[in-house]
């Protein structure tokens, strides 16, 4: 919260700063205040955060605007529809989204952003009981992520979950349960994933948990009652994953050995995550870099690996605490039954 704090107090004074030094009207301007209506939507104080995304779409949307970055434009259309369909305004959401897809050019440019926007078309289709739209436009977000974005790709999970809920609302379950189901797997096996750092699972978990949700409302109309009930469990676990981590880190802390390699791991995954996003960024821009950040990127994997492998020999329960495997729900009856029949007594 604090860093949230200043990170507004910046994007304040830049906006500030714009405004004086470059006109009400500028580009510049305009990009701050989106800056700033993003940073003060996730702090939670969406009315304000409307108002000043509002301020920038009318700045960029004037025709004496010069728009340099027309990406820009469309995210800050993205982003105020976001913060629209949070607070309900349906309506309103789903106009700043076909803002967002009319500032972008005529062909498969910037597909991401494209795709972003169409996912919150789907959304408001959703919400105002227009499945049939909902499903078009999750489908024209799906197909433009599909050839770059693998299934546990945050805004690839939002665009398949939403196409495959849209089906679910027509009644069209078995439809959806197949569709569904390779991102849930794909999902769950990317949160349990030895690589993945504490920081790049924050990262999912907020978007993560929304669609487990939506699968397990897919997988109980399907028919599917146990996997509903793994999936309600992995959205909760968005909730506890912090306490869970804790707790192995606490349990582990009773071993010297096992404390100070849990410590290195934990470095080796931040390691692994950051020279990840690097190589990301590089691919298609300097390829050289990319190779390089690639052999770095290998190198680390296998020096985890190796660390993995010694911490599974010295705390063999560590992987189940930081991450507990769901409950079936004959399980789960049987735990209640116990838990009643002491009560009981």
């Amino acid at each position: 919260k604090q860093k949230t704090a200043y990170e507004i107090y910046q994007c304040d004074w830049s906006s500030d700063v714009c405004s004086s030094d470059l006109g009400d009207r500028s580009f510049d301007t305009a990009a701050g205040l989106r800056n700033f209506g993003g940073l003060i939507a996730s702090a939670g104080r969406p009315d304000e955060a409307e108002e000043l995304l509002k301020q920038a779409a009318a700045i960029m949307a004037d025709p004496k605007t010069r728009v340099r970055q027309v990406s820009i434009k469309a995210d800050t259309y993205r982003q105020l529809g976001r913060v629209q369909l949070a607070r309900r305004a349906y309506a309103d959401a789903a106009a700043s989204f076909q803002s967002g897809l009319d500032a972008l050019p005529p062909n498969d440019s910037l597909p991401v952003i494209r795709a972003q926007l169409y996912t919150g078309l789907a959304e408001t289709g959703i919400a105002q009981g227009d499945f049939a739209r909902a499903i078009d436009s999750a489908s024209r977000s799906a197909q433009l992520l599909r050839a770059t974005m693998l299934p546990h790709v945050t805004q690839r999970v939002d665009a398949e979950m939403t196409a495959a809920l849209a089906l679910t609302r027509l009644g069209r379950n078995d439809d959806a349960w197949a569709a569904a189901l390779p991102i849930a797997r794909a999902m769950e096996a990317k949160l349990r994933d030895d690589h993945l750092s504490a920081r790049g699972r924050a990262g999912l978990l907020n978007i993560y948990r929304r669609n487990f949700a939506r699968f397990a409302d897919i997988a109980y109309h399907s028919g599917h009652l146990d996997e509903a009930f793994r999936a309600a469990q992995l959205a909760a676990f968005s909730e506890i994953s912090q306490s869970a981590r804790m707790l192995a880190l606490r349990a582990a802390s009773t071993n010297a050995d096992a404390a100070a390699l849990v410590q290195q791991v934990e470095q080796s995954q931040d390691e692994l995550y950051r020279l990840d996003r690097e190589r990301n960024f590089a691919l298609g821009r300097a390829a050289g870099y990319a190779d390089e950040l690639g052999a770095r990127f290998d190198a680390a994997s296998a020096k985890l690996d190796a660390q993995l492998a010694r911490l599974k020999q010295l705390f063999p329960d560590y992987a189940r605490l930081a991450l507990p495997e769901p409950m079936t729900v004959d399980a789960a009856r049987a735990r209640l039954k116990a838990e009643i029949g002491r009560a009981h007594v």
